[in-house]
């Protein structure tokens, strides 16, 4: 272990150190690693080794401890989120899914690997089908787990979770792309939750219902073509209706009645839009699901983390619509023309007359008085018109030197 005033260990150190035979170096150099990635965006060095890092991660997930697969299952997780390189993106989706399945399904229930999954889907599938077969994965865990019999708090915070991830995945799929054959029978195993005696899994329930309203294709999460089951007050709502707009309200309604103020909807049943700020830019949210994006990722990272990928993680900044704030105009700029110009009016005799009437053809030709009233009006640096050019130049150096100090302010 490093004394210390010993030198911090880079990235590049620490995956040398899962080379060793030891578990707990291997353990130690992993949480160092999850912990930089977590807190610092790092696309290069990830590219750069990224085969090097997915063969010991993978390494990790498969021979190691409970701790070492947890960790190795997060750094998995935040590669997904770090690599920019489609081959490689899509190299990542390969391996570690089946490899992540396969540490579920296992005797080892780590809710880490759930959330990666869940990360590796949404940062690295390409086409729709990818995505619900990770679902797939996550609905045949959820449906193993009777909640009604399940006291352990363990068992109920995994179920959670893994419904939390489902609902994750869900919301980045369109209603028409989902595959009707896959989700029967889901609003009536989630509505049941509603009524369990935990509050984290009423809550996780609740809001996989309401994305499932939010596809406008709850048909397909339905028992039948014809009917779809509801509970609402002990009883059971049979809905014959064709109506996606009326499947929707009563689930929006069950949601009021069974979980108030979990999701703030409009008086029409619609999300609530937010708009949270980051430094100088605005995120608008305007969906459900992308709330739930929004929220799922921040809790993936933690809140230091995610303000630091919000910012800096060129993947997830795609995933959100950023709007620079405008700069609020000091009073000087306020009350700062956009141009201006000076135009002086004078009369002097009219020259080009005759009788009374004008004469075309005196009109051509100036006459010496006409000249000099000429230059003593337009030309002379005395006259009325060069004084108030000079005045309005002075004032826009003025403007642009108040600027420059003004700006000089802000950096320091």
């Amino acid at each position: 272990m490093s004394g210390p005033s010993s030198k911090p260990k880079t990235l590049g150190d620490l995956l040398e150190e899962l080379y060793s035979k030891r578990d707990l170096r291997r353990v130690e150099a992993l949480s160092l690693i999850v912990e930089i990635l977590t807190n610092r965006v790092e696309h290069e060095f990830v590219e750069k080794n990224f085969a090097t890092m997915l063969y010991l991660f993978s390494i990790s997930v498969k021979k190691g401890s409970v701790k070492e697969a947890t960790l190795a299952s997060n750094a998995i997780g935040l590669m997904a989120m770090t690599v920019r390189c489609r081959n490689k993106s899509r190299e990542l989706y390969e391996e570690s899914i089946p490899l992540l399945s396969n540490l579920l399904q296992s005797s080892l229930k780590i809710l880490q690997a759930v959330n990666s999954l869940a990360i590796v889907t949404f940062f690295c599938a390409d086409y729709s089908e990818e995505t619900e077969k990770s679902m797939q994965i996550l609905w045949h865990l959820i449906q193993e787990l009777d909640c009604h019999a399940a006291h352990n708090t363990n068992s109920i915070g995994m179920l959670a979770g893994k419904i939390e991830a489902w609902s994750f995945l869900l919301s980045t799929l369109d209603g028409w792309r989902i595959n009707s054959t896959h989700w029967k029978g889901a609003v009536v195993y989630l509505s049941s939750l509603l009524e369990v005696d935990n509050e984290m899994l009423r809550v996780s329930a609740a809001e996989a219902l309401y994305s499932i309203a939010e596809t406008r294709s709850v048909r397909k999460f339905s028992d039948s073509d014809e009917t779809t089951c509801c509970t609402t007050d002990r009883s059971i709502l049979t809905i014959t209706e064709t109506s996606e707009s009326l499947l929707k309200d009563n689930i929006t309604h069950l949601l009021e009645s069974r979980v108030p103020n979990i999701i703030s909807c409009t008086e029409d049943g619609t999300f609530q839009r937010k708009h949270l700020f980051f430094g100088k830019e605005t995120v608008r949210l305007s969906t459900w699901s992308e709330s739930m994006q929004m929220n799922y990722i921040k809790r993936f990272l933690g809140g230091r983390g995610f303000l630091s990928h919000i910012q800096n993680n060129k993947l997830l900044r795609e995933v959100f619509e950023f709007v620079e704030k405008k700069k609020q105009p000091s009073m000087n700029e306020l009350a700062k023309p956009e141009n201006e110009e000076v135009a002086k009016r004078y009369f002097a005799p009219v020259l080009g007359t005759r009788n009374g009437s004008v004469d075309s053809d005196l009109l051509p030709f100036k006459s010496e008085k006409e000249t000099a009233v000429h230059k003593r009006m337009n030309k002379s640096s005395n006259s009325a018109k060069s004084k108030a050019q000079t005045q309005i130049r002075n004032k826009k150096r003025a403007f642009a030197e108040q600027r420059k100090m003004s700006n000089l302010n802000s950096e320091e």
